[in-house]
């Protein structure tokens, strides 16, 4: 970007001139508040320069920030070489963070290679009926993982699941799992 033309039409949220990677290297080194402005920043991120970032993430998506920011890191390591759902796992069981997040979390180990390790974990949320929409996403997630574990907790939870008030589309994929195990 020409810095001459910086603030010309809109006026820029974080006016930062330079090399993306550079900038954001520099924001991640530094403190609470240009970590921050970083996480914002994710999205500009050349996918080759994302992996050495990949520990500073976790640290953020275990840490003291916001759902936004923890989110921003989500996504940002869900585009690395090294994304694994083992590294997102014990977040994802923790129940002190945000159904939200934990939501968006569940969203993101549904693209690990690694989330077929986990499925007596996305049992368990099943059974604990938390959330309407903890309780989809994990159905979404399970959906393309064969597995007898899955489809035993199926026919368990599908009578329970007709009976609450949660969306029916629950079931639905539920039943589809089922009919496609055969």
């Amino acid at each position: 970007v020409d810095p001459a033309e910086i603030g010309k039409n809109v006026g820029p949220h974080i006016p930062l001139v330079g090399d993306v990677k550079h900038i954001f290297e520099d924001l991640m080194e530094g403190d609470r508040e240009k970590v921050e402005i970083a996480l914002e920043l994710w999205a500009q991120v050349p996918k080759v320069y994302r992996d050495k970032y990949y520990d500073k993430m976790l640290d953020v998506i275990y840490g003291d920030f916001s759902d936004e920011l923890k989110r921003h890191a989500l996504f940002f390591i869900q585009e690395t070489e090294r994304f694994s759902a083992s590294d997102l796992i014990e977040f994802l069981k923790n129940k002190e963070n945000s159904e939200s997040i934990r939501k968006s979390c569940i969203y993101v180990i549904n693209l690990a290679v690694d989330k077929g390790k986990f499925v007596d974990i996305f049992i368990e949320i099943l059974h604990n009926m938390e959330n309407e929409d903890l309780s989809m996403e994990t159905v979404l997630t399970l959906s393309n993982i064969k597995d007898k574990r899955i489809a035993e907790a199926y026919k368990e939870l599908i009578p329970k699941y007709e009976e609450s008030d949660f969306d029916f589309m629950i079931v639905r994929n539920m039943k589809h799992y089922l009919k496609n195990m055969v």
